[in-house]
């Protein structure tokens, strides 16, 4: 699974026509009529009797051919690659929608994996996660401006016991408290384990979650995670 995530990302591109595919269609036109024209005014010359104009008329066709397989060589992959501002689409580029933590936590997983499989070998591609997991994840899921606040903050911070009532009632200072907290955590790179999601976040007796400290938010969501210095490796800077 893995690897044909890989091949989604790296090997196939896919059609998101901007309007560029007409370009090579147009110029293809362009050149079957020179083509054309070319071996016409060759054969009309031949008709004639006329060496010179003739031999004249032919040889602008090679010039001609290999100038296009040039172009074609040099061009023809960018128009058929997936078109710039519709992929960007696809990753979150547009901040202006609200997102979720949990929608950009399962993109971070399909990215990891499909990089995974570029540098583990295929005989390791079908294992257990736990023996597959070698590459560092040196980003988790961070809260956004765009997110859904009371989806991804709010329920994280009240109990599970809380009526509906009680969670919907949470103050904007609440919540501003939230992003603060969660903005100076601070600490080291952690690695992908089979329950990394769940790991983020340890529940207390009390019903609460407290999360692991996490990390300085980037404008894109996403931020380096890190954990804690102990004693003995000094006081971080």
């Amino acid at each position: 699974q893995p690897l044909l995530r890989r091949c989604c990302i790296f090997v196939y591109r896919p059609k998101f026509d901007g309007g560029g595919l007409r370009w090579p269609f147009i110029f293809d036109m362009i050149v079957s009529a020179l083509f054309v024209g070319q071996i016409l005014l060759t054969i009309q010359m031949v008709l004639k009797q006329a060496v010179g104009p003739a031999v004249a008329a032919a040889v602008p066709m090679l010039p001609t051919l290999l100038s296009v397989l040039n172009m074609k060589k040099k061009f023809m992959r960018s128009f058929k690659d997936a078109a710039l501002l519709q992929t960007s689409l696809l990753d979150g580029w547009d901040s202006s929608k609200t997102s979720s933590e949990e929608k950009r936590e399962e993109f971070r997983r399909f990215l990891v994996d499909a990089h995974k499989a570029a540098y583990i070998p295929v005989c390791l591609a079908g294992t257990d996660e736990k023996e597959t997991s070698l590459t560092a994840e040196p980003a988790i899921v961070v809260p956004h401006e765009s997110d859904a606040v009371r989806e991804s903050l709010v329920m994280d911070e009240l109990p599970p016991s809380a009526s509906l009532d009680e969670q919907l009632t949470v103050s904007e200072s609440d919540i501003h408290v939230m992003h603060e907290r969660r903005s100076s955590q601070h600490g080291s790179i952690v690695r992908r384990t089979a329950h990394s999601l769940t790991a983020m976040k340890q529940r207390s007796p009390s019903g609460r979650f407290h999360s692991v400290p996490d990390l300085e938010t980037t404008h894109s969501g996403v931020s380096q995670s890190h954990e804690p210095f102990s004693e003995h490796e000094g006081k971080q800077e």
